[in-house]
């Protein structure tokens, strides 16, 4: 399990992405289910780069 504040850079790193890119939804495990459109437009804004 990811726990965002400990690992932050260590993602920001590996990944090579910015902070901005970080995204803290507050869900449980079926995350595109609970929150579909939320979801939805946070990938496709990423994929607007």
């Amino acid at each position: 399990m990811l726990q965002i504040k400990p690992q932050k850079q260590q993602l920001i790193t590996t990944l090579n992405i910015t902070e901005k890119d970080i995204h803290i939804i507050d869900a449980k495990h079926f995350i595109q289910e609970e929150k579909p459109k939320e979801i939805n437009k946070i990938i496709l804004n990423f994929l607007k780069k």
